[in-house]
């Protein structure tokens, strides 16, 4: 990042290409199972939101027809009164983030190191001996999660690929999340042989221009052994575990493109362990995002001069 940026204009060392910060509303359905109704899942509860839809790659001038792993971070508030963009840093009371891909390309800390390591290196050849570091799977995984093409961000599907708890104490569960829009809609790239570079953007702008946008919120619960909660590699299948519906994310009618808004939407951070006890990190990935989510976050607000509540 200190490499990349200077200072006053530093962004995210991944994910830094933000198609917008959203206001949502986080509105818990009726009648959830006793299972489920845990921390911010509790039956009829609602909770204000910014959602931060993105690009993975880390160059944040990609254009986005280019294949790549889309995130979306969602932050809940713990009041509504304190919902507008100055106090949402204050006022976290759970992040949730998710990528558009079911499982990660690696399961162990000192994989993933090396290859940012690998990306880091100004060496052809290092870069190039990537691969060989990921192994044939952790290779095809990242191949297949960095090839996506999309049409809209508000019509995508996304995974948090690795657990969470559910729960505190012995009857705590394992579990994974997932987003998907409440109506299924097309979500082919355009047909423009060459769309604007910012197309992602402009596609959320029309569609919030002209409409509120939903989508439901998902959880699945682990059902065996076979569903691993340190290999994030692994695939927790459907059809053992089906992801339950348990909440729906309301994006009004808005206009989100504004100078204050992206500024804040810069700044603010979202991390997987900004979390109720309910909802805590679980596995090895987690415990390495920790560590990386805190420092990135540090950095860039340092060199951005950046208060640090946010």
């Amino acid at each position: 990042m200190r490499d990349r940026y200077t200072n006053g204009d530093a962004r995210r060392d991944v994910h830094p290409k933000a198609h917008g910060c959203l206001k949502a509303e986080f509105e818990m359905l009726d009648d959830l199972p006793k299972s489920l109704s845990q921390g911010v899942f509790q039956s009829g509860k609602s909770y204000p939101a910014w959602v931060r839809f993105s690009n993975g790659n880390p160059d944040p001038g990609r254009p986005d027809i280019k294949g790549d792993a889309r995130g979306m971070a969602i932050k809940l508030l713990s009041s509504p009164a304190e919902a507008d963009w100055q106090s949402a840093a204050q006022t976290t009371m759970q992040d949730f983030i998710l990528i558009s891909h079911p499982v990660f390309f690696a399961k162990a800390p000192e994989t993933y190191v090396g290859v940012h390591r690998h990306l880091s290196s100004d060496g052809f050849w290092t870069i190039l001996a990537i691969p060989f570091h990921l192994g044939l799977k952790g290779s095809l995984i990242a191949l297949e999660m960095t090839d996506k093409q999309i049409a809209n961000p508000l019509y995508t599907r996304y995974w948090s690929e690795v657990p969470f708890q559910l729960g505190k104490g012995q009857n705590r569960k394992a579990v994974k999340y997932s987003t998907r829009p409440c109506t299924a809609r097309a979500n082919e790239p355009p047909d423009d042989s060459e769309p604007g570079d910012d197309y992602l953007r402009e596609a959320m702008k029309t569609t919030l221009d002209q409409s509120a946008s939903c989508m439901e919120f998902l959880v699945q619960l682990r059902a065996g052994d076979e569903m691993s909660v340190e290999n994030s590699m692994i695939e927790w299948k459907e059809e053992q575990a089906p992801f339950i519906p348990v909440a729906r994310i309301h994006f009004p009618k808005q206009t989100f493109d504004t100078f204050a808004q992206n500024t804040f939407c810069e700044n603010v951070a979202f991390n997987p362990w900004n979390s109720l006890p309910e909802h805590e990190p679980l596995g090895a990935m987690n415990r390495m995002r920790k560590v990386i989510y805190e420092r990135t976050s540090k950095v860039r607000r340092e060199m951005n001069s950046v208060v640090p509540a946010q």
